[in-house]
């Protein structure tokens, strides 16, 4: 009900030259029970649950690949925004659904940019929460943000993938 990526590629362009997926943070948050992760099917031809988490972000991969063959897809984690110290959030994040995620990303054979553990967090660096956020609590990156913590790393990774 709250929509998801898998939902929203059959509305998007087939004549995308690159394409790059961001997304999944939110549902550590709100859901964290067994049931709604699912799990990672073992081939590729399974029917995939669209209702739990393995399932969306599996069949996301599929249809992504399906829709625009040949083409560089991405997917960028986003910054760290979670920490597992005394938070649930944080804990599901990075001990259930960042693994699950890799594990999906990899068997589809999806290339990835981790900033979640490989770039500043806007969030938790203090000088950065101003001037690298647009909502001052170093969730959503402003341009500047985006242009100084993500287009480097995304750009070079495009650039490896889109030879």
């Amino acid at each position: 009900p709250r929509g998801s990526i898998y939902s929203q590629i059959s509305d998007m362009a087939s004549d995308a030259d690159i394409i790059i997926i961001s997304g999944g943070i939110n549902d550590a948050d709100y859901f964290s029970t067994d049931a709604y992760w699912g799990s990672i099917t073992g081939d590729y031809t399974s029917t995939l649950d669209t209702t739990t988490f393995c399932g969306a972000l599996e069949a996301t991969c599929k249809e992504a690949l399906d829709k625009w063959k040949g083409k560089p897809i991405l997917f960028v984690f986003e910054h760290r925004m979670t920490i597992k110290t005394g938070s649930t959030y944080g804990t599901h994040f990075e001990e259930t659904q960042l693994p699950l995620m890799y594990a999906i990303l990899e068997k589809w054979g999806i290339p990835y940019v981790d900033l979640f553990h490989n770039a500043p967090s806007i969030k938790y660096v203090p000088d950065y929460i101003d001037e690298f956020s647009f909502d001052n609590n170093g969730i959503h990156p402003n341009i500047e943000g985006y242009r100084h913590i993500y287009v480097p790393q995304v750009d070079s990774k495009l650039s490896d993938i889109a030879k």
